[in-house]
């Protein structure tokens, strides 16, 4: 099922008993390879201490420094470029705690996102490819909205006032009215709003249309 252009890449979590150590590897595939590659990635601890790391900063600044610097892409995508092509589709599937990270999101040593050197598709498995599942069909719906790039510290009378242009909000404006007022808690997320962008053109390709709520009015 695999074209030209593509590569399937599954991670796999595994515990190595000769080191008694946790692993992530990934296993590759490219059109007319008879078996996939195996390519070690890193250490679980590797991950296990990026994820874990203390700092003095907040949160919202740790987490996007864990997309801007260089350590993730080192761990999880540096040993795989030498089997890609710039401009590859690239599906993969994570594991483990990578499920728990936006892995598609992360700069290399040039400050470059990863998702923009490779079209990355997240699957649940790369099985999924072999049933045919990564074309993306879409019947049945016409219309998607998504959400990102949020601005989590908008007034609350401002988020009323935007949450009354859209007759699709009116679940959010019912939520507002009941004095669920505070998204205090909750932090930017980096690379949301590039996120939406290219789903946003997977959904358009299979003749769905897209409104994009970004910033203030998200």
């Amino acid at each position: 099922k695999l074209k030209k252009n593509e590569t399937a890449i599954e991670f796999v979590e595994y515990t190595d008993y000769r080191s008694n150590k946790d692993k992530y590897s990934a296993l590759v595939l490219k059109k007319g390879w008879k078996y996939p590659k195996f390519i070690e990635i890193c250490d679980r601890e590797v991950i296990d201490s990026l994820l874990n790391a203390k700092s003095e900063d907040d949160y919202a600044v740790r987490i996007n420094s864990l997309y801007a610097e260089s350590g993730l892409y080192n761990a999880v995508w540096k040993s795989l470029e030498g089997e890609l092509a710039l401009g590859d589709i690239v599906y993969f599937s994570p594991s483990g705690a990578l499920h728990n990270l936006s892995i598609e999101s992360v700069q290399d040593y040039d400050g470059i996102c990863i998702s923009d050197k490779y079209d990355l598709r997240r699957v649940s498995s790369t099985r999924d490819i072999a049933l045919g599942k990564n074309d993306h069909n879409f019947r049945g719906y016409n219309s998607a909205t998504l959400y990102g790039g949020i601005h989590y510290d908008v007034d609350v009378e401002k988020m009323r006032l935007n949450s009354q242009i859209y007759d699709y909000t009116a679940t959010r404006s019912m939520q507002l009215e009941r004095g669920d007022t505070t998204r205090s808690d909750l932090v930017y997320l980096r690379g949301t709003e590039e996120e939406i962008r290219k789903v946003s053109q997977l959904l358009q390709d299979g003749n769905i249309t897209c409104t994009l709520l970004k910033g203030e009015m998200a």
